[in-house]
């Protein structure tokens, strides 16, 4: 996973609710596989998260700006309305 991977993927299955949390639809995966990328987010990029009952990973509030630090210069300009 790379910044530039992480992007892609809250591109296409993530949301923002402003000044509290960034999801990331993960549902796809099965719980064991769901940790793994959690894993790998906080061991990669030192970004706390955790899983929800729905599937999603939930981006710490803690760790957004870190996110979007990483993020932010791969979204497209017709996904902007996703970073603050």
């Amino acid at each position: 996973m790379t910044s530039l991977s992480l992007a892609v993927w809250y591109m296409d299955d993530g949301n923002y609710s402003e000044g509290r949390n960034v999801k990331i639809a993960a549902d796809g995966f099965d719980y064991e596989n769901r940790e793994y990328l959690k894993s790998l987010l906080f061991d990669r990029f030192s970004i706390n998260s955790t899983l929800q009952k729905s599937g999603k990973i939930r981006i710490s509030s803690s760790s957004l700006d870190r996110f979007f630090n990483l993020v932010s210069p791969f979204i497209h300009s017709s996904m902007k309305y996703k970073v603050p």
